[in-house]
Parts: C-alpha cells; sequence; structure tokens
C-alpha cells in the first residue's frame, strides 16, 4: 500500500502558485469542443478529471494539444458519429453532466462509464427530462445509457441538488431551432451557474436571465465561436492554504489568483476573515458577515456558516472551525460527492479527537483541544477530503501517516509538491 508520511514541526515560509480553476477549464473545453476552428485555454494544469473530459470530446470528434500549460482544441465539425459510442468519465461529475444533454445531438446511443461512485451520484434531474421526452434513459450502478432529442422544457427544473444539470442543458440549448426558457426552483451554488453563462458570452452565445437565475432563456439556432480562455487560480484549491495560513498565523505567499474571478469559492477569504474577527472580537460578527450566510447561534455562541453556494468548501471549513468551533448549514448535499463527506470527515477528525455531531439541519464542529492524533488518516478517495485532513495535521503539528493520498491527483496532483515549497516535509514509501 502507498503510504505518505507528513513530519511535524515545519516552519511555513515562501510561495507557492495555484493551478487554475478546474471549473473554468472544464467549461471552455465544452465551449470549445462545440466551437469550429481552434481555441486556446491558458493556465491548465492536468488533472484526472480535465483528463476524463479531453478524453471524452475526442470520442465526440474534437482534437486537442497540450503544451507548456496550454491546450489547443479543435471543435467538432458535426454532429454525424458512425457507431454507438462509450464515454469513460471516470469519477469526474462535471465530465458526465455537463455531456449528458450534449450527446443526445448526435443521434446514437451513448453509454457512459465511470467509477461505481460517480453513477451512485443524483441524475434524476436528467432522468426526468428524458421521461418527459420520450427518450433512452438507462440508469444502474456502473453506467449511464442514452438515445434522443429533449425537446420539451416545460417542467421547472430542480436546481437544490448540483448546479451541473443546468450547465449541461446551458451549453445544449444554443442548438436548438427555437429559443428555450428553463425555469429553475431553488438553485443552490449559483455562482457556478454564472461561471457557465460568462464562458457561453466567451464563446459568442446570447441569452437573458433573472438575477436570481431561476428563468433562464438561451436563444435558439446559434453558432458557438472558437475563443481564447484565460484560466485564473483555483479559489476551491486555495481555500486550503487560506485555511492553514489562518490557523498557523504564518504568512507564505500564495500566487495566480485573480480578485476579479467571478469563481463562488472566492468567498473562502472573506468567511475566515469574518471567522478570526468573531473569534477575536467576543462573538461579534462583523457587518458584512450576513452577506456571506454567516450568522450566531445565540444559545451556544457559536458561528453559523452556510454552505448552499460553496458546497466544495465544506470539509476545510470543518478544519477552520476546529479553532474555535461552530456550524455548517445546508452541508446534505456533501453527502453526494466523491465520497460521503460527512461520513469521511466525521471518521478522520474523529481520530484528532473532534467530534462532529449532526443537529437536525446543522453540522456541529468542536474546537479542536489538542489532543494527539490516533491512527492513520484514510483519503476515502475523496481530493477535498485528504487535503483539508492534511491541512488539519500540519496546522496542529501533528505527524501523520496518510493512505491512499493518490486522490489529489483528481483535481490537484501537485498539492503535496506545493506544500513541500512552503516548508513541509514529506516522506513517500510506495511499495
Amino acid at each position: 500500500m502507498n503510504q505518505m508520511k507528513i513530519i511535524n514541526n515545519n516552519i511555513l515560509s515562501g510561495e507557492l502558485e495555484v493551478p487554475g480553476s478546474k471549473s473554468v477549464i472544464h467549461r471552455a473545453i465544452i465551449a470549445s469542443t462545440l466551437s469550429k476552428g481552434k481555441s486556446i485555454i491558458r493556465n491548465v494544469h492536468l488533472s484526472d478529471d480535465i483528463t476524463a473530459t479531453l478524453n471524452a470530446i475526442t470520442v465526440l470528434g474534437a482534437k486537442y494539444s497540450y503544451h507548456d500549460n496550454e491546450l489547443e482544441i479543435t471543435g467538432i465539425r458535426n454532429f454525424h458519429l458512425e457507431d454507438d459510442i462509450v464515454i469513460d468519465c471516470k469519477e469526474s461529475g462535471s465530465t458526465l453532466r455537463f455531456l449528458v444533454p450534449l450527446c443526445t445531438l448526435f443521434d446514437k446511443k451513448v453509454t457512459f462509464i465511470g467509477a461505481e461512485s460517480l453513477f451512485l451520484r443524483p441524475l434524476y434531474v436528467y432522468e426526468s427530462l428524458f421521461v418527459d421526452n420520450n427518450c433512452l434513459f438507462i440508469h444502474n450502478k456502473t453506467s449511464l445509457v442514452i438515445r434522443g432529442d429533449l425537446n420539451n422544457f416545460k417542467k421547472i427544473i430542480d436546481g437544490s441538488v448540483s448546479s451541473q444539470f443546468i450547465t449541461g442543458l446551458l451549453f445544449y440549448l444554443p442548438f436548438k431551432k427555437e429559443d428555450t426558457t428553463l425555469k429553475i426552483k431553488k438553485l443552490q451554488s449559483k455562482s457556478y451557474v454564472r461561471l457557465t453563462l460568462r464562458v457561453l458570452e466567451e464563446a459568442g452565445i446570447k441569452y437573458q436571465c433573472k438575477e436570481d437565475l431561476s428563468r433562464i432563456t438561451v436563444y435558439g439556432n446559434q453558432e458557438y465561436k472558437a475563443s481564447i480562455y484565460q484560466s485564473f487560480g483555483d479559489y476551491s484549491q486555495a481555500s486550503n492554504f487560506f485555511t492553514l495560513k489562518a490557523l498557523t498565523s504564518t504568512n507564505f505567499g500564495i500566487l495566480g489568483l485573480d480578485s476579479r474571478s467571478v469563481q463562488g469559492d472566492k468567498v473562502i477569504k472573506d468567511i475566515i476573515e469574518n471567522y478570526l474577527y468573531f473569534i477575536k472580537n467576543g462573538n461579534i460578527l462583523s457587518d458584512n458577515a450576513q452577506n456571506l450566510g454567516i450568522s450566531i447561534n445565540k444559545k451556544e455562541k457559536r458561528i453559523i456558516i452556510d454552505i448552499s453556494e460553496t458546497p466544495d468548501l465544506g470539509p476545510i471549513l470543518m478544519v477552520l472551525l476546529t479553532l474555535g468551533g461552530g456550524y455548517l448549514k445546508n452541508f446534505r448535499r456533501l453527502i453526494y460527492k466523491e465520497s460521503n463527506r460527512v461520513l469521511s470527515m466525521t471518521e478522520e477528525l474523529r481520530k484528532f479527537g473532534v467530534v462532529l455531531k449532526e443537529k437536525g439541519k446543522y453540522l456541529y464542529i468542536p474546537k479542536y483541544n489538542g489532543d494527539t492524533l490516533r491512527g492513520t488518516i484514510d483519503s476515502h478517495n475523496d481530493h477535498r477530503v485528504i487535503m483539508a485532513l492534511v491541512i488539519m495535521g500540519i496546522a496542529y503539528n501533528q505527524e501523520m501517516v496518510i493512505t491512499n493520498y493518490q486522490a489529489v491527483n483528481k483535481s490537484y496532483p501537485e498539492f503535496f509538491n506545493d506544500l513541500i515549497k512552503i516548508g513541509v516535509k514529506i516522506i513517500k514509501d510506495e511499495k
């Protein structure tokens, strides 16, 4: 079994540069695939998820080359395929959910395969649409088979489970002959949909939408145009390092980020600032806390952080809250990720002596009391879980042995190398 040991008593300093936003890159790849001609995507660091999407678009007829962290993609010329096809999505929910509607344009049977955990994640939003349109939709534990075209969008679409369904439809709708209006209820992670709309704009696609994104109209009979996309640093990944700085009061540099980014997880800096303010000022919130979904449990005088718009921050916020205790609100979507992140983090944080408790719609994370880590840390094959736990160990000066650490390859293969750049001592034992 491959293991890694992280040594304690690290002195953190220096600089690291976070990779380009995975969310932007996924979307830019899809838009480039649908465009005639060649598109460029800059600041691309390949991960397992990005590679899954690149492999998928080649099956559909696109071509790509990769050099010096830059992707050049030649889009598909038409929606003609000679035979039925199989697309391996590996563990990438974005690859699967973004491509399902688009693959109906080919008038062939398309089989999606991948890790079993991928097909345990909900797909019922698409299933309902396919049933309404009398299309083939066969979903089991190891695959999804589809065929048919989607024309009927009269039903209100449930946005409470994942915004990825909305993104998949938005990429698809410009090819319809008529304008299409999506009516969406309970949309979570609105920032990801806004990110999709930004990429569509760069590809020349026209639309109208309500401010709250409950209605989005995409004009029909449009063509994607080739473009140049710039992927700035990923705030989802940077959240780990911002948290490490907060817990250790160190000041190493985090490079590559752009304050103009529309990434939803950019709020991590404001969340951390408000949490530290809350602790320092005797359980008092700053003026802008409410705008961030931050409130106080008046009975226990603990902070409450709403992660309905930022579910990917869930694991690292659990680590942040060990500084003084607190609650996460709207955490249930964490169940449907690469692992059940509530159970995974509960099991692993218990090894630090931190016992998480579900209290109705809240998840309580108590203050870490300095207990010595007991046991080996397991990633649960979940990239965000293992990164958060590594930050926990480093921040509280614990020597850690980690199994299945390669889970970081899903989104951030250079994670451990970047930790080394700022002074973390790591020993790999690969057998």
